[in-house]
C-alpha cells in the first residue's frame, strides 16, 4: 500500500460507474489507479480518466468503491477522494471530510485494459447497446455534467468508443449486443 493516492472525486465517480459486481471476478470489482489514470471495467463497459493533478507515488492499485462512495464523490461539494491506510475518504476543497469508508486495496492484477480500447478515431457505426448498459452511459454523462454523448465504432461488432461532450480526459468503451 503507497502512503497516499489522491484523484479528482468527480471523475473517479464516473468511473466506477463502469465497475463490476460480480464477485466471481473479483478484480473487477474496484477502481484501477495508475499513475494519473483510473480505469473500471465489467467486461462491457470500460470508463477510463486521466487528472493531471492526482497524487499516485507508486505503481498500480486496485481498490474497492461502493454505491456509497460513489454517491458522495457524485456531490458538488466533493473534490479529491483520498486512499490512505485501507481508507477511502471524500474531500472537499478545504479538505474536510465529507464521506468515508474501509477501503482495502485488492492484491490482484487487473486486465489490460489498453487493448480493447478502440485507437481510430472512427465517424460512426450502427451498433445496439442494451438499455441497462444506455443507462449506466447516461448516469457517468450527468456525473460530468455533460449533455451529448457519442459512440463511434469500426463495424457493428467491434468495440464502441463514447464521449462526454468531446472531453478527452474521460471515456468509455463498451461492446455491442451479441445477436
Amino acid at each position: 500500500m503507497p502512503d497516499m493516492i489522491q484523484f479528482n472525486a468527480q471523475k473517479l465517480a464516473a468511473v466506477a460507474v463502469a465497475k463490476s459486481y460480480d464477485e466471481t471476478r473479483y478484480y473487477l470489482n474496484g477502481v484501477f489507479i495508475s499513475g494519473d489514470t483510473a480505469v473500471a471495467t465489467d467486461g462491457h463497459m470500460l470508463t477510463k480518466a486521466n487528472d493531471s493533478e492526482a497524487v499516485n507515488p507508486e505503481g498500480d492499485h486496485i481498490f474497492p468503491v461502493s454505491k456509497k462512495a460513489i454517491t458522495a464523490m457524485k456531490s458538488n461539494k466533493a473534490v479529491k477522494v483520498k486512499f490512505e491506510n485501507d481508507t477511502l475518504s471524500v474531500l472537499n476543497k478545504i479538505g474536510e471530510v465529507l464521506y468515508m469508508e474501509q477501503s482495502k486495496e485488492l492484491d490482484a492484477t487487473f486486465p489490460d485494459y489498453k487493448r480493447v480500447i478502440p485507437e481510430l478515431d472512427f465517424d460512426s457505426c450502427k451498433g445496439s447497446f442494451a438499455p441497462d448498459l444506455l443507462a449506466r452511459l447516461a448516469a457517468t454523462a450527468k456525473i460530468l455534467i455533460t449533455a451529448p454523448i457519442t459512440l463511434s465504432g469500426e463495424d457493428s461488432k467491434s468495440p464502441h468508443k463514447v464521449q462526454y461532450n468531446g472531453q478527452d480526459e474521460v471515456f468509455s468503451v463498451v461492446m455491442p449486443m451479441r445477436k
